[in-house]
C-alpha cells in the first residue's frame, strides 16, 4: 500500500464531486477488475447493464 499507483483503494478524483465505488467487476471486465478488491470511482448519475451483485449456492447444499 505504500506505492499508490498499486494501490487498489486509490483513485484520483475531482474534489467537490460526490462519486459512488463500484466493487470489482462485471461480467464484461478483464481479470484484473474482476477481483473483490478492486475499486473505481463513478459519478452517482452513471447507470451501467453490466454490473450488479451474484449471489453463489453450493450444489451439495441441501
Amino acid at each position: 500500500r505504500n506505492n499508490k499507483r498499486n494501490n487498489p483503494v486509490y483513485h484520483k478524483v475531482e474534489s467537490g464531486i460526490n462519486y459512488r465505488v463500484i466493487r470489482g467487476g462485471s461480467w464484461l471486465s478483464g481479470p484484473d477488475s474482476v477481483r473483490c478488491a478492486k475499486r473505481s470511482p463513478s459519478p452517482p448519475e452513471n447507470q451501467y447493464d453490466v454490473l450488479g451483485f451474484r449471489l453463489v449456492v453450493s450444489r451439495n447444499n441441501k
